[in-house]
Order: structure tokens, then C-alpha cells, then sequence
């Protein structure tokens, strides 16, 4: 794309020069001004913009501080080529395009923490942290069936952080509560000691050791 544009004096018809645009002020992709030295600085740094698309240019635009930004705006409304009508706001040269936004990053993904456990039949699973106890933001329990009676109401913990649970809550009558604790008191990956808290005061009042009657484990 060229456009037209002149310079004079005022007094005699104006020079007009014809030039490929190679500035896009508007910011939609098509080139609408030609860059040029018009302050005298020495630096092709100011623009002519044809701003309504005729072919002609309709605005000087002048970088007075060479910092790549047209401070000051001019039109030449009398078409003589002396570009004397100062204009009240200023074009700034290549205004910004708005690009779309991406998508947000994705969160963080925990690390999955896997506790090795015993059921009740002495076989070993692996199974993940999956319900945090406390509120803190973080599993510490891990969802599973001890008992073997096919329900998922039963849970295990690792209290002392070695991947291995030491603590194993049982729901053996299936009403949503665990009255059973099955604890490793010496962490060598067996349950030795059970707890049964049979009102369900939060005070076990049978304990049980490995080999005792009622034992689970």
C-alpha cells in the first residue's frame, strides 16, 4: 500500500510525494504510514498516517524524544504541505495490540503417597491418601477395607512417615464409625496391640494383643 502526501510553504503549491507505507498505527494489520525524519533530529522516527484509509495522509506524527512514542500530532487541513494544525490528542505510534489471554497454568500436582497395610486375612495392599482428617489440606488417611466385608469404611494411616501404616481403623459393624484400632506399637510393619471402643466414647475399653482371642490381625 502507498500513500500520498505533501510539504510547502504556504505560499506555492506544496511538493507532493507518493510513498510505500511501512508503519501500521491503527493496529490492524494493515500498513498506513510512512516513517521519515520530519523533526530534523536525524532519525526516521516520525510518521505521515493516512488515518481514514483515502490514500493520503491526514497526520504527522512527531517522536520528540526519541523514545519510540509520537508525542505530538499534526494535520495540514489548509492541504499546503505546512502541517500547522497542532491536534489536541496526540496518536501514539503502533498502539499495543490486546492479545488474547491464555490458559492459566495448571495447579500443581501433589506427589501420590501410597501406604503399604494388612487386612485382617494377612494380605498386603498399597493404597492411596485420600481423605484429609484433620483440615489441614493435606491426605493422612487412606480409604480402604480392612475387614474384608466389601465396604470401603475402613482406614489406615502412617504416623511415623516410613510408608508403611501403623494405624488401621476398622468400622467392623458397618455404621460409619471405626470402634476398632489396630496400631504396630514396634513399627515392624504387624499389627500387635488392637483397641476396641465399643460405646463409642472415644475411650477403648478392651485392649487386645497378637494371639488373643478376638484378635483380628
Amino acid at each position: 500500500m502507498s500513500i500520498d502526501y505533501s510539504f510547502g510553504t504556504g505560499e506555492d503549491e506544496p511538493t507532493v510525494w507518493h510513498s510505500t507505507t511501512d508503519a501500521d498505527i491503527d493496529g490492524d494489520g494493515v500498513r498506513d504510514a510512512v516513517t521519515l525524519d520530519f523533526d530534523g533530529d536525524g532519525l526516521a522516527d516520525d510518521m505521515l498516517y493516512d488515518s481514514d484509509g483515502d490514500g493520503v495522509a491526514d497526520r504527522a506524527l512527531l517522536d520528540l524524544d526519541d523514545d519510540g512514542v509520537a508525542e505530538r500530532a499534526f494535520a495540514d487541513p489548509s492541504g499546503l504541505g505546512t502541517w500547522a494544525q497542532a491536534l489536541e490528542h496526540p496518536l501514539v505510534k503502533n498502539p499495543p495490540v490486546e492479545q488474547p489471554a491464555g490458559p492459566a497454568p495448571a495447579p500443581p500436582v501433589a506427589p501420590r503417597v501410597e501406604l503399604t497395610w494388612t487386612d485382617t486375612a494377612g494380605v498386603t495392599h498399597r493404597s492411596p491418601l485420600t481423605v484429609d482428617s484433620d483440615g489441614d489440606g493435606v491426605a493422612d488417611l487412606a480409604a480402604v477395607d480392612v475387614d474384608r466385608d466389601g465396604v470401603l469404611d475402613d482406614a489406615v494411616s502412617d504416623t511415623d512417615g516410613d510408608g508403611r501404616a501403623d494405624l488401621l481403623l476398622v468400622d467392623t459393624d458397618d455404621d460409619g464409625v471405626a470402634e476398632t484400632a489396630g496400631v504396630d506399637t514396634n513399627l515392624d510393619a504387624q499389627v500387635d496391640t488392637q483397641l476396641v471402643d465399643a460405646d463409642g466414647d472415644g475411650s477403648p475399653e478392651v485392649t487386645l494383643r497378637a494371639g488373643q482371642p478376638g484378635f483380628l490381625w
